[in-house]
């Protein structure tokens, strides 16, 4: 049994085994919420307007790096990341984040 348990992220239908839930704050459930913040858009939220990152899929010169981890340290300060970003070539870009507990 998790010690403090928490709902997985994203939320799935009940399986056989019942709901899906990780350990608060083990690198699991902070990485979740990175993926959340990454996810989400600005508005998507009524209790918190501002939470997310604006969309990267169109923004001009590919993802910002300085904007992903601006938005996952306001967001999740817990996180220590490594954030790669590589060459925007024919309209496609890779993003690699590691995402591990400061704690």
């Amino acid at each position: 049994m998790l010690a403090t348990p928490c709902l997985a992220w994203p939320f799935r239908p009940p399986g056989p085994n019942g709901l899906a839930f990780v350990e608060q704050g083990s690198n699991a459930e902070v990485a979740q919420c990175v993926a959340m913040v990454f996810t989400a858009r600005p508005g998507d939220f009524i209790d918190g307007p501002e939470l997310g990152l604006p969309d990267q899929t169109f923004r001009e010169g590919g993802v910002s790096k300085s904007e992903l981890s601006t938005a996952a340290h306001r967001w999740e300060p817990r996180a220590a990341l490594s954030i790669g970003v590589g060459e925007l070539r024919d309209l496609a870009q890779t993003v690699g984040v590691e995402v591990a507990s400061n704690g």
